[in-house]
């Protein structure tokens, strides 16, 4: 019984502090994520992101802001610290500082999903009341097609949704060639 917890306004589970209607992410863990140095070599690399990938959901645009850094994880690419690197490490720390959270879903209100879809990512948001629920995103294949990146980002973020949300589901797509 002594790790059951009872009659509590806040748990933590798995990295997570949840409470009646939202979860953000455990302070510790944030608190290791903002002390982190600056990764030295590849294996320094995967190790952040070990730890920063298990977050990435509560990140709106999380992918497009790593970009520099997983280029440096390709195979036959030599490691080259650069300024974008730099930029794109400690934009993610921040973005993961900044403590976002997302609401739980009430099944009585509807949802809208925003989708963007940029050269090297898509990713969308699903909202409830302007607050965000899920944050799903991934690395893309280059898009050549204008029409194909508007409706691929909808696509895929509908696939990574439950389907308890596709009958309120309102869709917003952004458009900023």
């Amino acid at each position: 019984m002594d790790k059951c917890e009872f009659a509590s306004c806040e748990i933590k589970f798995l990295g997570h502090l949840v409470s009646e209607n939202q979860v953000h992410m455990e302070p510790k863990k944030v608190q290791a994520i903002v002390d982190w140095q600056a990764p030295s070599g590849v294996k320094k690399l995967r190790s952040f992101f070990g730890l920063a990938n298990y977050y990435r959901k509560f990140i709106a645009g999380y992918l497009k802001r790593a970009t520099p850094l997983t280029d440096l994880l390709k195979r036959n690419v030599k490691w080259v610290w650069s300024d974008s690197c730099g930029k794109a490490f400690y934009a993610l720390k921040k973005a993961i500082a900044s403590e976002p959270i997302l609401k739980l879903p009430d099944f009585d209100l509807p949802f809208k999903l925003h989708t963007d879809a940029s050269d090297y990512t898509v990713g969308g948001v699903l909202v409830q009341e302007d607050h965000p629920v899920h944050k799903p995103g991934r690395e893309n294949q280059v898009v050549d097609a204008l029409s194909r990146k508007e409706v691929f980002p909808a696509s895929y973020a509908l696939t990574r949704i439950e389907s308890d949300f596709l009958d309120t589901i309102k869709l917003c797509a952004v458009n900023n060639p």
